[in-house]
């Protein structure tokens, strides 16, 4: 009974291991529209990407929210192939979406991702 008992903990113990090195393992989190826009959070360099990934004549806005309340967008009317960036810092969690964009207007959007900060 000892020996089988032992065996799980080293088991449960192995998961424990690779579970959090994947979880370290990414500094960033993205999150895609239509295959025509896409947002990044780099919580290793605190920054916040917004790309333009399709010829279709659409900007990029992404939506964020920070979990000290504050809110904001970083837009990107650049065109196919660009990126626009924003430095965004402190501590807590940013949740944010992708959207495309006509001009001032937000059109269609992704779900909400978030990442720590």
């Amino acid at each position: 009974m000892k020996i089988k008992h032992s065996v799980a903990v080293g088991f449960a113990a192995a998961a424990l291991l690779v579970g959090a090195g994947a979880l370290s393992a990414s500094a960033s989190n993205d999150v895609s529209y239509g295959g025509a826009v896409r947002a990044d959070y780099n919580s290793s360099t605190n920054y916040l990407y917004a790309k333009d990934t399709k010829t279709d004549g659409l900007g990029v806005r992404v939506i964020y929210e920070l979990s000290n309340g504050a809110t904001g967008h970083l837009d990107n009317d650049q065109g196919y192939g660009t990126q626009t960036s924003k430095y965004i810092s402190g501590s807590g969690t940013i949740t944010f979406k992708v959207c495309t964009k006509d001009g001032p207007t937000t059109k269609n959007c992704s779900g909400w991702v978030s990442s720590t900060i």
